[in-house]
Parts: C-alpha cells; structure tokens; sequence
C-alpha cells in the first residue's frame, strides 16, 4: 500500500479453341463443279442503259453522300479531341477552382472539429456529475457496509447496463457480490454510469481517422474501460501533492484515464 487517501468518508489505498470443323473437301468438290459448269456453259451479258437525266441524278446523290460522310468524320474527330485534349484553363477557371477545393476541404474540417468539439462538450458535465454522485455513494457504502470502507475496486458497465466490479484487490466473493448489488441498487449511478459510457464511445467515435486500428461501442466497453478505477485514480491524484513525491499516483491516473485504457 502505497498511499492512502479520502475520496468523501471512503479511504482508498491504491496499489484470399473450339476447333470449328470444316468439310473441305465437300468445299472442293463445290468449286470444282462451279467452275466446270462455267466452262461448259456461255455467259450472256447484258447491257444496262442509264439515261442522262438518271446517271446526273445518281452522281448527285453518290456526291451528297461523300460529302455527308466527311463531315461526319470531322465533327467526330473534333468532339474526340475535345475529351480527350482539353485546351488550358485560364487564370480564372484555376483559381475558381483551386477556391472551390479549398472551401469543400475547410466545410468537412469544420465539421469534424465541431463534432469532437460536440462530443467533448457532452462529456465533461457529465464525467463531472459521476465524481459527485460516486463520491456520495462510497460515503454511503461506507456507511452501510463498513468491511469495505478501505476497498479498493473499480466497476464497469455490461452491454446490458448493469454494473460490475472490476480489480476488487483483497475482497471475497461474498464482498464483491455485495458490493455490485450496492452499485445496481443505485438507480442514478446506473443511469449516469450508462451515460458516461455513451458520451465516451461517441468521443472516442468522434475522432475517426486517428483510431483505425481499435474499436469502442456497447459490446466491448465493458471488457475495455474500467470506470470505476477511472473515477478512483482521478481522485486520488487530484489531491495527491505535485512534489514528486506521489509520481506513482499521478502515473496510475494517467494509466487509468479511460481513453489511455483503450
């Protein structure tokens, strides 16, 4: 025991090819009759007359086409280097868009910050408010069973919204067992214990992007921040002197701060 110190009435020592098949030789037997019947048999032609007036129509029109092919080409080749080479923007054009960038950033900064700032802002009051509440119910633990009086022990909170005690350091079981129904049996520390937890998932949530590698909600908290030692260590280091003389204290404190213990 190290140091012993007076939080209200209670003392606490901390220690992852098809192959298409071909009858070429049907192929050949066709050819070969296609072209003896081209020797045994004469090939009339004949002649097609066009007059003036059709073929001038028929140039026209062959003209018309020519001309309407290319243009179409040109237009598509324009368009294409359009999209694929954009000229250069001017002076104006860059800096609207450099501004625009630089507004779109500081908007989504904004309201990261705010966020946090919001998540802390409804911390605060209410870690405040479990000092005094925790600090009058060791005065009334104390007063009601005076064996744990010295106890030092922290508490959690189950997914359920129960409590529990956590590092009961020299108590039985039948001390711990009374000692969690005296924490269920207060209805505002259990409210506030569950708030407290809430207001402390939603910083920790709050600073996304810096806590990539570690989760904190209602199934793990429990088995992740210990509340109790939390509030304890606070205390006991709140009134601890700054001399040197109690490092260890204020080194338990910052240890058991809850978002050290993550």
């Amino acid at each position: 025991m190290n140091s012993i110190s007076t939080f209200g009435s209670h003392t606490v020592a901390y220690s992852g090819q098809r192959n298409l098949a071909v009858n070429s030789q049907t192929e050949k037997q066709n050819v070969a009759s296609n072209n003896g019947a081209l020797t045994r048999e004469t090939i009339g032609r004949q002649v097609v007359e066009i007059s003036p007036e059709a073929l001038a129509k028929f140039q026209a029109y062959a003209a018309k086409q020519k001309l309407d092919d290319t243009t179409s080409e040109q237009l598509r080749t324009t368009e294409g280097a359009r999209v694929s080479q954009p000229g250069p923007l001017s002076e104006e054009e860059q800096a609207w868009r450099v501004e625009a960038m630089a507004s779109g950033s500081a908007k989504i900064y904004a309201a990261y910050l705010k966020k946090i700032d919001d998540a802390w802002g409804n911390l605060s009051p209410l870690t405040k408010q479990m000092d005094q509440t925790y600090a009058s119910f060791l005065d009334q633990l104390a007063e009601d069973h005076p064996d744990l009086k010295d106890a030092f022990f922290g508490f959690s909170v189950n997914k359920d919204g129960t409590l529990f005690v956590t590092q009961a350091e020299g108590l039985d079981s039948e001390q711990i067992d009374r000692l969690e129904k005296a924490l269920n049996g207060s209805d505002e520390l259990v409210a506030l214990a569950n708030d407290l937890a809430d207001a402390q998932i939603e910083v920790f949530n709050a600073h996304d992007g810096f806590n990539t590698q570690k989760t904190l909600s209602r199934d793990n908290y429990g088995e992740t921040i210990d509340m109790g030692v939390d509030i304890l260590t606070r205390h006991l280091a709140r009134s601890a002197p700054r001399d040197g003389t109690a490092a260890a204290i204020h080194q338990r404190n910052w240890d058991s701060n809850w978002y050290n213990q993550i």
